[in-house]
């Protein structure tokens, strides 16, 4: 296997990390007056965990499928929609499941005999079909699959990023031009629009925050591919910046738009390359198994909150660490049987269902 082939475990675990992040994150009611303000305030910010995975997900596609989507090919592009669905989908669908049966013991056990309003059929609808964040539209049943949704908004216009990328991107100059560009565009887009944070306004901005951080990650694997000597080069002083955009959000509350895309870009950059102690602790294989069991993880915690809540009703703020501790056991067990019974069973029944070999006839 060749050098900018080999496997990134350290990207893996980093997903893995950043899904707990979102779990933990998520989890912030809980943790009130209960932990140090200095820890709860890192946690308050793990909303940008999802604009890591934004960029990790370019990255990653861009890797697996730059070379397999051809224009010439139309089939080509109808495998990789088909094969992102069976990534996704399955596992989306069993929570939505879930969620439904939960709604339904609302009308036997709530005090209210009915489901909280936000649990709609039109939601419902929107969410199933992964449609919530393709205009301003609410989101209700399981919240952390309006990724998903904003996700599969660009899996549309993927193949032609790559189209575009490997035609006109020659140089590493020309990968630095659209990194700035996808950079200030973000940054621009939401300050003209007056957003407080990257995690304003999440269903209406959703397409615009994927669409940019997923370029960045394809300019990345596009420099890892074919510069990669440029990023090794280089790669301290990406880390230097990483450090220093950090410590100046930090230091001067500079808006997130403007320094997490940035941060994460050349962080991902860094990692594809590194060899050092950081890399050798990311791929230790806990860290990766939490990494590869991290899609599960991210669409099922917030259904055991939603559970964790209902059951102990308004007294989840009395809760005490013991309480929470418990529930991310639950996460995490739920998380490997969902990984092992559902994601990876339905994801090869579905591949070789319609494997490459018959929708290239």
């Amino acid at each position: 296997m060749s050098g900018n082939t080999r496997r990134l475990d350290q990207l893996t675990s980093i997903r893995g990390i950043a899904a707990w992040w979102v779990v933990i994150y998520h989890s912030q009611a809980f943790l009130k007056d209960k932990i140090s303000p200095d820890i709860l305030n890192v946690i308050s910010y793990g909303y940008l965990a999802v604009d890591l995975f934004f960029v990790l997900s370019g990255f990653v596609l861009f890797l697996n499928y730059h070379s397999r989507v051809n224009k010439n090919h139309p089939k080509t592009i109808l495998i990789f929609y088909w094969n992102r669905f069976a990534r996704i989908y399955p596992v989306h669908f069993v929570m939505m499941i879930s969620y439904l049966v939960l709604a339904a013991t609302f009308f036997y056990f709530s005090s209210s005999g009915k489901p909280p309003a936000s649990f709609s059929i039109e939601t419902f609808i929107q969410s199933l079909l992964l449609l919530q964040t393709w205009g301003d539209n609410d989101l209700t049943w399981n919240v952390p699959s309006w990724s998903i949704s904003s996700e599969w908004a660009v899996y549309m216009v993927f193949p032609f990023i790559v189209f575009l990328m490997k035609k006109y991107l020659a140089g590493v100059a020309m990968h630095i031009f659209l990194s700035i560009f996808a950079l200030i565009s973000i940054g621009y887009i939401y300050n003209i629009l007056g957003m407080a944070s990257i995690g304003s306004s999440i269903a209406k901005m959703a397409v615009i925050r994927t669409l940019f951080e997923f370029i960045l990650g394809c300019v990345i694997a596009s420099v890892y591919l074919n510069h990669t000597d440029f990023i090794v080069k280089f790669r301290y002083f990406g880390l230097v910046i990483f450090t220093s955009l950090c410590l100046i959000f930090v230091n001067y509350k500079i808006d997130d738009y403007f320094i997490f895309p940035a941060a994460f870009f050349i962080l991902i950059a860094y990692l594809s390359v590194d060899t050092s102690y950081i890399t050798r602790i990311l791929s230790l294989p806990l860290l990766v198994y939490l990494g590869e069991i991290s899609y599960s993880t991210y669409m099922v915690h917030y259904f055991i909150y939603d559970i964790f809540k209902a059951g102990i009703g308004t007294l989840y703020e009395y809760a005490g660490l013991s309480h929470l501790a418990i529930s991310f056991v639950v996460v995490l067990l739920v998380s490997i049987a969902m990984h092992h019974i559902i994601e990876i069973p339905s994801q090869k029944y579905l591949r070789n269902k319609f494997s490459n070999r018959k929708l290239v006839k």
